[in-house]
Order: C-alpha cells, then structure tokens, then sequence
C-alpha cells in the first residue's frame, strides 16, 4: 500500500496538516468586516474594570500590504496606557494589547484619527 493513500483511495493527510488548517480557518474567521470606535472604546472601558490604571489608549491603523482575504485590509493595534501614558500591564508581564484585522473603520473612527495614522485616546 502507498503511505500517501489512505485505504479509501483518497489522499491521506498528517495530524498536523489538519490542525494547521484548521487554525488557519480560525484566524481568519477573526477578521472582521468593520470596527467601530464604540468596539474599540468598550474594550478600552473593560480593561478598565480589570485594571484602574488603564486611563486612555493608544490605537494605530495601519494599512496591511500582506491581505490574506477581503476583511484583512487594515491592522489596528491597540494597547492601554496609564496616567503618564505609558504601556500599561493586567498580568504584570507584557503590555497589555490587541491586534485587530479588519476591512474598515467606522466613520466615528476616522473623524477621531482625523487624518492621523497613531492617536491616543483618554477614557
């Protein structure tokens, strides 16, 4: 029998073939169609409730020159400062933020960006 065949006559695949796939399809399933300014300010308030130094934050968009489908055209990154509106930590260790890919932004974001690519926000 061919290692390459299963018993059924159809292409056999590795373990891990499979779950590399199947991340893959989880990964992009993440992306999203459009991010608002209200998604992006809730997370901010949440951070909060868990840590009260959270103060403001930081959110950059970025346009990704590397698309891997339809809702992966910009890479927003935000991440939570404190007082002094430095890089804040919840688990002591890294600071605390999230990378987010999405098609677009909402017209409430982009009024606050306000032509800039980097902003910071206080809460």
């Amino acid at each position: 029998m061919n290692k390459d065949k299963a018993n059924d006559g159809h292409p056999s695949i590795t373990i891990d073939t499979f779950t590399d796939a199947v991340a893959e399809v989880l990964y992009r399933s993440g992306y999203k169609e459009i991010i608002t300014l209200d998604e992006i300010m809730q997370y901010a308030l949440d951070m909060k409730k868990n840590n009260p130094k959270v103060v403001a934050f930081v959110v950059s968009v970025k346009k990704n020159y590397d698309p891997k489908n339809e809702n992966d055209k910009l890479i927003i990154i935000q991440g939570l400062l404190d007082a002094e509106n430095k890089p804040i930590s919840l688990n002591g260790k890294e600071s605390e933020s999230r990378i987010i890919h999405t098609r677009t932004i909402d017209k409430k974001f982009l009024n606050i960006l306000n032509g800039s690519e980097t902003k910071i926000i206080k809460l």
